[in-house]
């Protein structure tokens, strides 16, 4: 996993720190010091980072990507979104809508029948 960071501070010395984070999911503790000040203390951040969930994929362990229109995924643990059935229309995410005239059994089924 990677932490990419940067920092500015403004002439009044408001920090202000931008952070991409890219780590599985789990619970971490950023610290943030300032060598250059040693009189003032280490700020810690806890960091929650969640498992990927329904309609979206794990194209690496330390990545959700959510399924784009014409795709669908009801298993987050994929690598890949899997591509819209015939007969159906996926918006994205895990939305799989039958078109008209044609039905499936449930919310989780991908056998569409007219």
């Amino acid at each position: 996993g990677t932490f990419l960071g940067s920092s500015r501070s403004d002439k009044h010395g408001l920090a202000q720190l931008a952070l991409k984070v890219a780590r599985p999911p789990g619970v971490y503790v950023i610290s943030i010091s300032t060598p250059n000040w040693p009189g003032l203390s280490a700020a810690n951040l806890t960091l929650h980072i969640r498992k990927c969930v329904r309609g979206e994929v794990t194209p690496s362990p330390d990545a959700c990507q959510p399924c784009q229109q014409g795709f669908y995924s009801f298993d987050p643990s994929q690598a890949v979104c899997s591509t819209c059935p015939a007969n159906a229309n996926c918006s994205g995410g895990d939305a799989v809508t039958p078109l008209p005239g044609y039905w499936r059994s449930s919310a989780d089924s991908i056998q569409i029948q007219r």
